[in-house]
C-alpha cells in the first residue's frame, strides 16, 4: 500500500509545480493581466494595431518583469512589427531603459504576437519563490515611435495614404511655383547653392510631392507622437502646409494646421529624397513648361 501513496504524492507535487507552467504556456496570457496602453491608426483614422502592456499579474503583484503585445486588429497582414525604445521608472526613482524590439514575422489579423518580458529588475525581488517586488515600475516613456509595422503587400499600400476630406479633390497642384519649389527643397536639404532663378520644372514637381508627403506624414502623427518636435517653415511653404492640412487631410495635429512640420518625418523623408535631389541638381536640361 506504500507504492501507490507515494505515487500519488509525486503526482501531486508533479501537477503542482509543472502544469501551471504547462498552461501558461499554452495561453501567453498566462497570469499577466494586460491593459491597453495605446494603439496606432492610419491616416484614415482605422486602428491596425493595439498594444498592450502587463506590469502587475492577475494576483496584484509585480515581480520586476513587464511583459507587451500586439493585436492586429486591421483585415491585413502587417509585418515588421516594432515596438520603440523604452525607459521605465521605478517607485525608487531608479531609471532603467531598454532598446527597441522588433520581429520580422507578419501578423495576420485578429490574431496577436507577445514579446519576451523586459527584466526590468528582477534582482530585488524577494519572497519564497523570488516572485516579489516592492520597487514596482511607475511610469513608462518611450523615445520615437511607439509602433512600427509594414505592409505585407505593395497593392494594399493604399490603405497608409492619406485620402480627401469628405471627397474633396487634392488641393496641393501637380507642379508648384519656382519660388514655392525653392522654399521646400530649402527647407528639405538647407543647400545653399539652390538659386530660386535656376529651378527646373522637374524639381518643381519633385517639391509638390515632397511638401505632400510632409503633410501627410505629419497629419498621420497620433497624440504622443505630436509632442515630438516640430519645425515651422518660411512663407509661402508655411502657407501650402496650412492649406493642406485644413482642407484637404483629416483630423491633422493643430501643430500642422498651424502650418508646422515634424523633425521626425522631414528627416526620414529627406533621407528618402536626398539622392533624386543630388542628380536633379546635375541635370543640366531646362524643360520648357508654362508657368502656373
Amino acid at each position: 500500500m506504500q507504492k501507490p501513496n507515494l505515487y500519488r504524492y509525486l503526482l501531486f507535487i508533479y501537477c503542482f509545480l509543472y502544469l501551471p507552467t504547462f498552461a501558461s504556456a499554452q495561453n501567453e496570457d498566462g497570469s499577466w493581466k494586460f491593459s491597453k496602453y495605446y494603439e496606432t491608426k492610419n491616416p484614415q483614422g482605422k486602428t491596425m494595431l493595439v498594444l498592450s502592456n502587463s506590469i502587475f499579474k492577475k494576483d496584484k503583484s509585480y515581480d520586476g518583469r513587464v511583459k507587451w503585445k500586439i493585436q492586429n486588429v486591421s483585415d491585413i497582414i502587417l509585418c515588421g512589427l516594432s515596438i520603440g525604445s523604452r525607459e521605465y521608472e521605478l517607485k525608487s526613482g531608479k531609471i532603467v531603459e531598454f532598446s527597441a524590439l522588433r520581429t520580422s514575422n507578419c501578423l495576420t489579423p485578429g490574431n496577436t504576437k507577445y514579446f519576451e518580458p523586459d527584466i526590468v529588475n528582477v534582482s530585488e525581488n524577494t519572497g519564497w519563490w523570488s516572485d516579489r517586488n516592492n520597487n514596482p515600475v511607475v511610469q513608462i516613456k518611450f523615445w520615437g515611435p511607439i509602433i512600427g509595422y509594414e505592409l505585407q503587400d505593395k497593392k494594399n499600400e493604399s490603405q497608409l495614404k492619406v485620402t480627401s476630406n469628405n471627397n474633396k479633390k487634392r488641393v496641393m497642384p501637380e507642379v508648384v511655383s519656382k519660388t514655392e519649389a525653392f522654399e521646400i527643397l530649402f527647407f528639405m536639404f538647407n543647400d545653399k547653392s539652390l538659386n530660386v532663378e535656376k529651378i527646373t520644372y522637374e524639381q518643381r514637381k519633385m517639391a509638390a510631392i515632397i511638401a505632400e508627403e510632409l503633410v501627410q506624414g505629419s497629419c498621420a502623427m497620433n497624440y504622443y507622437e505630436s509632442l515630438l518636435p516640430a519645425l515651422r517653415p518660411r512663407p509661402p511653404f508655411a502657407k501650402i502646409i496650412i492649406n493642406l492640412a485644413n482642407s484637404y487631410i483629416k483630423d491633422c495635429p493643430d501643430k500642422v494646421k498651424e502650418g508646422k512640420i515634424y523633425n521626425a518625418v522631414k528627416n526620414t523623408l529627406k533621407t528618402k529624397w536626398k539622392s533624386v535631389f543630388n542628380i536633379s541638381k546635375s541635370n543640366d536640361e531646362h524643360e520648357y513648361r508654362p508657368e502656373n
